[in-house]
């Protein structure tokens, strides 16, 4: 079975509800609705056949230098029992390639250094490493070169 990602809208809600304890999400009703209704924040559910294995919040975020946008994934994560069968790299290939699509400047994210998983998953999804401060690492795709 292969992973597909859907990109959760208001008319998700009860998906949402329905999945947010399997995936680990802290689902407060009002809380979940305003994410959802909010235009520049962006839920991503993975899934493996019809069982959701993993998730990721991004927000769009604006510039002062420009009109170009640039992406935060803030939150990825996948359930122990998918995690290294591609779920997280399915997510931030669906959030590179919406990216490329609507014209943002870059993607970004930032993770701990001692966070393992993460240093392994983000090199591989094509993240370069940037401006390390203190145990943080600053992650970023480049948007420039197309999809496949």
């Amino acid at each position: 079975m292969g992973t597909h990602v859907a990109w959760m809208q208001p008319s998700d809600f009860a998906t949402v509800m329905e999945v947010a304890g399997r995936l680990g999400i802290g689902a407060d009703e009002s809380a979940v609705d305003e994410y959802l209704s909010d235009a520049r924040s962006h839920l991503l559910i993975g899934f493996v056949g019809t069982e959701p294995a993993g998730f990721a919040r991004a927000a769009e975020l604006l510039r002062l230098d420009g009109r170009a946008r640039q992406m935060l994934l803030y939150e990825i994560e996948t359930r122990p029992s998918y995690r290294r069968r591609g779920v997280a790299t399915a997510i931030i290939g669906e959030l590179w390639s919406h990216c490329v699509a609507n014209g943002f400047r870059n993607m970004f994210v930032v993770a701990d250094k001692s966070n393992q998983a993460a240093m392994g998953l983000y090199p591989a999804t094509g993240a370069l490493p940037h401006s390390p401060t203190g145990d943080d690492f600053v992650w970023s795709w480049d948007l420039t070169v197309a999809t496949e």
